[in-house]
């Protein structure tokens, strides 16, 4: 994902599904299509993996939830969903 001409990568390791399952109530395993997720449920799974990959790169990502979903696409929750059901073969997915 772009923001700001900076290239952010996803990272989904279980803590952060498990915040997503939280603020979400749904069961991350039972979602195979982006159209079960409401638009701020959908614009949350972005956020939460785009922060985890910065987190991971030590990268700076200063965006609050809020301010985040201004710059998420629908292409973006596809691209999300696409890397947390199925990632590339070294694991790290970066759009």
């Amino acid at each position: 994902m772009i923001i700001d001409d900076k290239d952010y990568g996803y990272h989904y390791p279980l803590k952060v599904l498990r915040s997503f399952e939280k603020k979400s109530k749904l069961n991350i395993f039972a979602l195979g299509d982006v159209s079960k997720l409401s638009a701020e449920n959908a614009g949350y799974l972005v956020y939460v993996g785009v922060k985890a990959w910065a987190d991971r790169e030590a990268e700076e990502f200063t965006y609050s939830f809020e301010e985040f979903l201004d710059l998420v696409s629908l292409s973006d929750v596809t691209e999300a969903m696409e890397h947390l059901l199925g990632s590339s073969e070294n694991g790290e997915k970066k759009s």
